[in-house]
């Protein structure tokens, strides 16, 4: 859903220092939210000439989110789009390191300097009213802040009333510490909003949750019973050994509404377990009944199949609904009990699918 950027939105910016005289040539490798942007260097070339390159290689590369420009060998970053997050654009050279063949060129530094003072994320009213009762069973939702996070929390549990019934669920994504996500988790308390925590990957949050929203929309699309663990992220870069998480720490994440990831020893990235951030009932008394988004997924897929089905065999049928009385009806009537019956056999078929239990 594209969105303009808000009126009093700031755009984040950030800086690349070169200093040094470069004694060999080289290449130097920088990354741009994951994105290696890669400037060839020569024994002798000024700081200035090296940063009207990156200026220019960033420049070339439409898919990165920020802009670059020169100042006698600064080279400031500004995110295309103002708001929050563009605080989390990584800025980082040599994520590969030497074992991977980056390194900066001998007698060149890069000093990097943080996106930071983004701030003042869209509004989304607008854009969530233009959804009408188009249905969206999974949405990448790209803002943490809370006031966007309120905002799809109302949408989402609008979508799940009576009077609408076509669901949805949303998934977010935060890059933070440990001590930093659980605050965060535990302001939030939400059944249709996953949140998936990890720490220093160069990959943005918005980029992680589509990643999610694509593996884990295919999963629950094919059977929403089955645990989302182990599914790939793809595209989304792995974080520094020392920055994974713990067993002990995705722990202590999953009671606070955070779900976690594992990485692999070749830098693959997966999902550990995909929770909502549903923690307590309308009495503030600590509940796990919406724990697991499986659970959501679940009661989706099973509502969604009654509508369809019922929908399919009496609505399009045009039938006549007609008393149990009613000892022989024709083919356009339906009793009570006859619905009951057609209740009780999707039922069935929904056990056989190992999406419910216990007839």
């Amino acid at each position: 859903m594209p969105l303009a950027d808000n009126g009093s939105g700031v755009a984040a910016e950030g800086t690349v220092t070169f200093t040094g005289t470069v004694t060999a040539s080289g290449t130097f490798n920088l990354y741009i939210g994951g994105r290696r942007v890669q400037v060839g260097v020569t024994a002798g070339d000024s700081v200035t000439t090296i940063a009207a390159a990156l200026v220019a290689a960033v420049t070339a590369d439409p898919t990165l989110p920020v802009t670059a420009a020169n100042t006698a060998g600064v080279v400031t970053l500004t995110a295309k789009n103002a708001g929050v997050n563009g605080n989390g654009i990584d800025i980082r050279a040599n994520y590969y390191g030497a074992p991977g063949g980056e390194t900066t060129p001998a007698g060149l530094t890069a000093t990097i300097v943080a996106m930071a003072t983004g701030a003042t994320n869209p509004v989304l009213t607008t854009g969530l009213a233009a959804l009408s009762d188009e249905q969206y069973d999974f949405i990448a939702f790209p803002y943490t802040d809370t006031t966007s996070l309120n905002a799809i929390k109302a949408e989402l549990a609008d979508r799940w009333d009576w009077d609408r019934a076509i669901m949805g669920h949303a998934f977010a994504a935060k890059v933070d510490t440990v001590g930093n996500l659980t605050t965060f988790g535990n302001g939030r308390n939400d059944e249709n909003t996953s949140v998936v925590g990890i720490y220093n990957t160069p990959t943005p949050a918005e980029e992680i949750a589509a990643a999610v929203t694509a593996q884990v929309g295919l999963a629950a699309s094919n059977h929403p019973a089955r645990p989302f663990g182990t599914l790939p992220l793809v595209g989304v870069k792995a974080p520094p050994k020392p920055d994974l998480f713990t067993t002990s720490e995705r722990d202590t994440l999953y009671y606070d509404g955070i779900s976690c990831t594992l990485t692999q020893d070749d830098g693959t990235v997966r999902l550990d377990r995909l929770i909502t951030t549903y923690q307590q009932n309308a009495f503030s008394v600590p509940d796990a009944s919406y724990l697991d988004y499986n659970t959501r997924a679940q009661l989706a897929y099973i509502r969604m199949t009654y509508m369809y089905k019922f929908g399919l065999k009496f609505q399009a049928g045009r039938f006549i609904l007609v008393g149990d009385n009613v000892k022989n009806p024709n083919n356009y009537q339906i009793r009570p009990k006859d619905i009951k019956a057609e209740a009780v056999a999707i039922y069935g078929l929904l056990i056989d699918h190992g999406v419910c239990e216990n007839m």
